[in-house]
């Protein structure tokens, strides 16, 4: 779909991760890959009470430059950015 980033949901509707082109990239010639055997960003996510500094230096520690932001029953509720 051209998208650079993707919110992947747990059974429950909650965030699981967040899958970018760069965790698809070993998958391409292999398009039956199930979502959930890929390897991607999961928790712990930016919370709305989460000072923007605080997240930034999270997003920096673990090398991201997008963070799902996660409400307190862990559904996205937005994205991050650097």
């Amino acid at each position: 779909s051209g998208a650079d980033h993707l919110l992947v949901r747990d059974d429950d509707g909650g965030c699981a991760g967040l899958l970018t082109r760069r965790h698809l990239a070993p998958f391409q010639a292999h398009s039956r890959t199930p979502v959930r055997d890929i390897v991607l960003d999961r928790a712990p996510f930016a919370t709305p009470d989460m000072s923007a500094a605080t997240a930034a230096a999270a997003m920096r520690a673990r090398g991201l430059d997008t963070w799902p932001v996660v409400d307190h029953d862990g559904h996205a509720i937005g994205l991050l950015t650097l």
